[in-house]
Formats: C-alpha cells, structure tokens, sequence
C-alpha cells in the first residue's frame, strides 16, 4: 500500500477507514459506496455491480482481496 494511503488510513476516524479503504481498491464514489446494497456484490466472482451510474450504464467493478474482506467485516481495524 502506498505510503500517502496508509497516512490517510491511519488519520481517517474508524467509521470512516472501510469506505475509505473501497474507495481506494475499487475506485468506487462515494454515493456509489454509500448507495451499496449486498445484492449487487457477488464475492464467488469478485465482482460489485453498479446500475445507479452517472452515465446510467451498468458498471461492474472488481474486488480485490483487501476490497472483499472490508466488505465482508474482517478487515481487521
């Protein structure tokens, strides 16, 4: 993880560390994370599905490892 990434983790307040954390691995918005419900997340394949964009395409956004546990709470705070 990049050092400016770990500085901002490290001064976000613990409410704020998993949102900051998806957006940093899935490049996700905010009200896209903010809007998240679980049926649009597919952790078999990897996968967050958006239907809400700002161009009104679907957008399919993959989930890395650290993406995946934040989501699923075992990010370890």
């Amino acid at each position: 993880m990049p050092p400016e990434v770990q500085t901002l983790l490290a001064n976000c307040e613990d409410f704020l560390k998993p949102i900051v954390t998806v957006a940093v691995h899935t490049g996700m918005r905010k009200s896209e994370i903010l809007g998240l419900k679980w049926d649009q997340t597919d952790f078999e394949q990897g996968i967050i599905s958006i239907f809400d964009t700002k161009n009104h395409e679907r957008r399919d956004i993959p989930m890395d490892e650290t993406a995946k546990n934040t989501l699923q709470g075992n990010a370890g705070y």
